[in-house]
């Protein structure tokens, strides 16, 4: 299978075989939100602790800045026998990561991956592989340690990683994303002062004097500005 088509997306509904393949094999299945019809890829770290999601293989020939989506969320064994949220770059121990191979034989390491137990977007930039026309991917999972089972199972066990809604695309042209909250820090007793954030351009065009607003009381009021500086 050549996938040459985009958007391609894997979003785990209907049944298995998927595009995206678990190696070990049977390394992660798919299970469901409770009260959702909303299916998701997760690892079973029963069955191993070390694994990966591999694509099939792409032709980005036609595609100038390829990117990766995907919603991601951990569950992972903190050291002192309890359950902490952490995947990616823990301590020494990287968890996560997103490979990229052109031969099938050496891996790039593209990103690392960092999640909670709370579901969030990822959105990688695939431009190291732009117009190549064999490109396969790999979303891999470390643990590092003999987890419990699915969803825990002992005391030093962890859920592992749960990846949903995939997509390959080409970047759009306009693409502006709010990648962090800076300031104010949280706390009590905040004095008035500026707002910072971090602003990425995940687009193919530069883009200026673009309208950035944030409300501090759900939306009922709002503070708005444009910002001229070019990204």
């Amino acid at each position: 299978m050549v996938v040459a088509t985009y958007p391609f997306l894997e979003n785990f509904e209907g049944d298995e075989p998927f595009n995206w393949t678990a190696s070990p094999a049977n390394s992660w299945s798919i299970r469901q939100l409770e009260e959702s019809d909303n299916h998701f890829y997760m690892t079973d770290t029963a069955v191993s602790k070390n694994s990966y999601i591999a694509s099939p293989c792409l032709s980005f020939a036609e595609l100038d800045m390829p990117e990766l989506h995907f919603d991601v969320a951990a569950d992972y064994p903190v050291s002192s026998g309890g359950i902490g949220d952490i995947f990616g770059t823990g301590g020494v121990t990287t968890r996560g990561f997103v490979l990229g191979s052109i031969n099938g034989t050496t891996w790039d390491t593209v990103a690392p991956i960092e999640a909670t137990g709370v579901p969030v977007n990822k959105n990688i930039s695939l431009a190291r592989y732009a117009n190549e026309s064999s490109v396969q991917l790999r979303i891999i999972y470390n643990a590092g340690s003999n987890l419990g089972g699915l969803f825990g199972g002992t005391t030093t066990g962890g859920a592992g990683v749960a990846i949903d809604n995939i997509v390959v695309r080409n970047a759009a042209d306009k693409d502006l994303g709010v990648t962090a909250i800076t300031g104010p820090t949280s706390g009590c007793g905040l004095s008035n002062g500026h707002v910072s954030i971090t602003i990425k351009n995940y687009g193919r065009v530069a883009q200026s004097s673009y309208v950035v607003k944030y409300s501090v009381d759900g939306g009922a009021n709002w503070v708005e500005e444009t910002v001229s500086t070019p990204i």
